[in-house]
């Protein structure tokens, strides 16, 4: 039998909910800047969900 090591994601959760809000931000207030945000929202989701 193999063991799956599984890893801390909540620093991968603090990251995605991070980028959701910068995401809402910039779409209300500076919405050509809405790029900036989505590496850190769809990264911190991939990696806290472990699909890495």
């Amino acid at each position: 039998m193999t063991e799956v090591k599984k890893r801390k994601t909540g620093l991968y959760w603090t990251m995605c909910i991070t980028g959701a809000i910068a995401f809402t931000l910039f779409t209300v207030f500076l919405p050509q800047g809405v790029w900036l945000s989505l590496p850190f929202l769809f990264g911190g989701l991939v990696m806290a969900m472990d699909w890495v």
